[in-house]
């Protein structure tokens, strides 16, 4: 996966049909994805990485 913001990749394993499912909204993100931390389901859900996220936003939302 790609950031949008800066460009940097990061890989995510995710089952095909956990994918597929979250996708087509039919399976929560956090029960498709529940062995990904977080702050990895937010840079699916957005593609934007941590760093860019605390560029543009601020403290993540995910991070105490």
């Amino acid at each position: 996966m790609a950031c949008r913001l800066c460009g940097g990749t990061q890989e995510f394993p995710v089952g095909l049909a956990a994918f597929i499912g979250w996708a087509a909204y039919r399976i929560p993100m956090q029960d498709a994805f529940a062995h990904l931390s977080a702050p990895e389901r937010e840079y699916i859900r957005s593609r934007i990485c941590p760093a860019c996220w605390i560029a543009e936003f601020g403290t993540h939302p995910y991070h105490a």
